[in-house]
């Protein structure tokens, strides 16, 4: 009997020891399910975040792309205008007959022009005429300036051939101021007069000459007094695309970039004193044309 008992109490101390590992293991069990609940939420927390900053980061590198894209585009523009401004200078002539002081024009920023075409110089001259063989020994007036209308400022080309009625560079000495509001509009005209460039903010025109050295100098030039052409033009234009001029407003307006057109002394200057979110829509081409003959063959 006493081992009986014995083995009795065994038992019941077994049965009541046996259900605390048994317990502590659910505890376990349970105490990692919850960690690993804790885990995920952290997990997804992190990757919701990533998400956030991809798309953010994705959004940004497509508004520079496309920012790059467009001002690529008007650069490309702007370097195509050049070339036809280069061709015009490389054909400028004087007319045979110096003494004829109305016909001798090649002429920098001309007194009486209007102000919204000074931004910030421009430039008249004379080419051959193109048309029938009677008209080869006529001269055409062509120039270029930068207009403002608004708050939009644009490249505007002057032509105007000899056959043209409204042609009076023989007959006065301010023609210029005369026609360009009339032949040269802000908007497109035909014979490639009027609007020539779009979000052109400035044009710099440099005409070098060398003086009894031979070193190269830089001056207004006016064959009206001169008689001469000068021996060098170079010609610089700003630009901004139409993202960065439709930041225009608040602190900096339209009034403000047209004042700081005028006083910079080159386009570098213009650009590195823009505000910053207008400044990476800037951009500016340059273009040197050395002038070949000094009068008219």
């Amino acid at each position: 009997m006493g081992g009986q008992g014995r083995e009795m109490r065994n038992v019941n101390f077994h049965r009541a020891k046996c259900p605390e590992p048994e317990r502590a293991l659910a505890g376990r069990r349970d105490g990692g399910l919850a960690f690993t609940l804790l885990e995920l939420l952290v997990a997804i927390a992190i990757t919701a975040l990533m998400l956030v900053l991809l798309v953010t980061a994705a959004k940004h590198a497509g508004q520079m792309w496309s920012m790059n894209e467009q001002n690529s585009r008007l650069r490309e523009k702007a370097r195509l205008a050049l070339e036809v401004i280069g061709d015009d200078l490389r054909q400028a002539r004087l007319p045979l007959d110096l003494s004829e002081t109305p016909g001798l024009q090649f002429v920098m920023n001309p007194p009486g022009l209007n102000s919204s075409c000074r931004n910030r110089d421009s430039l008249f001259w004379q080419i051959p005429a193109k048309g029938s063989d009677s008209q080869r020994d006529q001269l055409a007036a062509v120039g270029y300036f930068v207009r403002r209308t608004g708050d939009r400022f644009a490249l505007c080309r002057l032509y105007i051939p000899s056959s043209d009625t409204n042609f009076p560079v023989y007959d006065e000495a301010n023609w210029i101021s005369s026609q360009v509001d009339l032949l040269a509009p802000a908007d497109a005209a035909s014979s490639y007069r009027g609007l020539f460039l779009e979000d052109t903010v400035g044009i710099w025109i440099r005409a070098y000459r060398h003086d009894a050295s031979l070193k190269e100098e830089s001056y207004i030039a006016d064959s009206r007094t001169d008689r001469y052409l000068p021996d060098k033009i170079e010609v610089i234009l700003a630009f901004i695309d139409s993202r960065g001029m439709a930041r225009l407003g608040g602190s900096f307006t339209a009034d403000d970039l047209e004042t700081l057109v005028k006083e910079s002394l080159d386009a570098n200057e213009f650009i590195a004193k823009l505000p910053d979110q207008i400044r990476r829509s800037a951009g500016h081409v340059t273009l040197s044309v050395p002038l070949a003959s000094r009068l008219a063959p």
